[in-house]
C-alpha cells in the first residue's frame, strides 16, 4: 500500500530531560483509545519527538534524548517494537534549549526526517524496509545560524506522478517566531530557495503542517500569547494567508498567561485535518491535549477539546507529533508526546 503524508510538528523547549512517552490513538469513529505509556528510550526522555506512519501502516516514533536520537515503530495491532539508535545527524543536540525535529511520509512508503544540531540542519531518509540512509546538510536561510532553527514542519504533496503532477516536499522553518518556507521538487530534485512567506501575527511560537491529496499544504501556527492561526499554500504556489480558526479556551489561573507548547497536524485520506494543541498550560495545572478537526469543506469544528483521559498530574511543556494514513481513508491517527 503506498503510504502517504505524515505530518508532525514539535515546540520549543520548556521542559529538560525528565518524563515519559505517551500514545494516544483517535478512530475513525472519534473514539479515543486513552494514554498508553511506551517502553521508554535510553537517556532519558525527552527532547524533542516526531512521527510518521511508513509502509505497511508501521507508525514510527522518533525522540531526542539526552543519548542522541532513537527510533521506534508501532506495528499492526500496536506491537511496540522497542527504540534503536539510527545513525546520527553531524554536531550535538542542545541539552536544554531547542532542538528542531520533523518528519513526514512520502508515496513511496519512506519517511524524509530533518533535524537542527549544533552544526546545521540535516535530512535524512528512512526506506519502506525501515533502513536509514546517510544525514545530509540542508543550507540555512541567509542570515539564519545554526542554532536560529527554533522550529520545523514539513509537507508532502503526496498526489504524485501517477496522477501527472509533481510531488513536493515544503519545508517551514521558525526562527524564533520569523517564518520561512521552501519547496524541494522531486522531478527536478532542486530546491527553490529559502523565502519569507507572510507572518504570522504576533510571531509563531510552534508550527505544524500536513498535505493532502489536493497537493495542498496545510499549516498551523501558536504564537507566544497562545492563539492559534491557519494558512493552506495550494498547490498553484498561492497562500490562502493567515487566518485565525476557533479558538482554544484555556483556563488559565488567576493573574497568568496562556502559553502554547506545541501543536501538531495530519491530514487523512479523505482530507479530514486533525490539529492538536499542547499546552504549556501553568504549574498549577495539569497538562493535556486540546483537539480540533477541520473537514474537507473548511469547516471547523465548534471548539478545541480535550480527549478523554488525562496525562500524570503537573505535566508541563509537553510536545506532540501526529501520524496518520493519508492515501487511505478509515485509518486512526496516532498521537505521540511525553512530559
Amino acid at each position: 500500500m503506498a503510504v502517504a503524508a505524515i505530518l508532525v510538528s514539535s515546540a520549543p523547549a520548556h521542559a529538560g530531560v525528565t518524563g515519559d512517552v505517551y500514545l494516544n490513538v483517535r478512530y475513525t469513529d472519534g473514539t479515543w483509545q486513552g494514554y498508553e505509556t511506551l517502553t521508554q528510550p535510553p537517556g532519558g526522555c525527552c527532547l524533542n519527538i516526531a512521527a510518521a506512519e511508513a509502509e505497511s501502516d508501521d507508525t514510527h516514533i522518533d525522540v531526542i534524548t539526552g543519548t542522541g536520537l532513537w527510533d521506534g515503530s508501532l506495528e499492526a495491532g500496536n506491537n511496540w517494537s522497542g527504540w534503536t539508535q539510527p545513525p546520527q545527524p553531524p554536531g550535538s543536540f542542545s541539552a536544554l534549549g531547542t532542538n528542531p525535529l520533523a518528519e513526514v511520509s512520502d508515496d513511496g512508503g519512506g519517511i524524509w526526517i530533518f533535524a537542527r544540531t549544533s552544526s546545521g540542519l540535516y535530512v535524512n531518509y528512512i526506506n519502506a524496509s525501515g533502513e536509514w540512509d546517510s544525514w545530509n546538510s540542508v543550507a540555512m536561510p541567509s542570515g539564519v545560524s545554526a542554532v536560529g532553527a527554533s522550529d520545523i514542519a514539513l509537507g508532502y504533496t503526496q498526489v504524485g506522478s501517477e496522477n501527472g503532477t509533481s510531488p513536493e516536499l515544503q519545508v517551514m522553518l521558525d526562527n524564533n517566531g520569523i517564518l520561512w518556507h521552501q519547496v524541494y521538487s522531486f522531478n527536478t530534485g532542486t530546491w527553490s530557495g529559502w523565502a519569507k512567506p507572510s507572518q504570522v501575527p504576533g510571531d509563531a511560537e510552534a508550527i505544524a503542517a500536513a498535505g493532502d491529496t489536493s497537493d495542498n499544504v496545510q499549516f498551523i501556527a501558536t504564537t507566544y500569547s497562545g492563539v492559534v492561526y491557519h494558512d493552506i499554500r495550494y498547490a498553484n504556489g498561492s497562500w490562502q494567508g493567515w487566518a485565525k480558526p476557533p479558538q482554544p479556551t484555556y483556563p488559565p489561573p488567576a493573574g497568568t498567561v496562556p502559553l502554547a507548547g506545541g501543536i501538531s497536524a495530519a491530514v487523512d485520506g479523505g482530507g479530514l485535518a486533525e490539529f492538536t494543541l499542547a499546552p504549556a498550560q501553568y504549574p498549577q495545572s495539569p497538562s493535556s491535549f486540546l483537539h480540533s478537526v477541520r473537514n474537507a469543506n473548511g469547516s471547523w469544528q465548534s471548539s478545541w477539546m480535550a480527549p478523554p483521559g488525562t496525562l500524570p498530574s503537573g505535566c508541563q511543556g509537553i510536545r506532540l507529533a501526529v501520524a496518520a494514513d493519508t492515501v487511505t481513508p478509515g485509518f486512526p491517527f496516532y498521537f505521540a508526546t511525553y512530559c
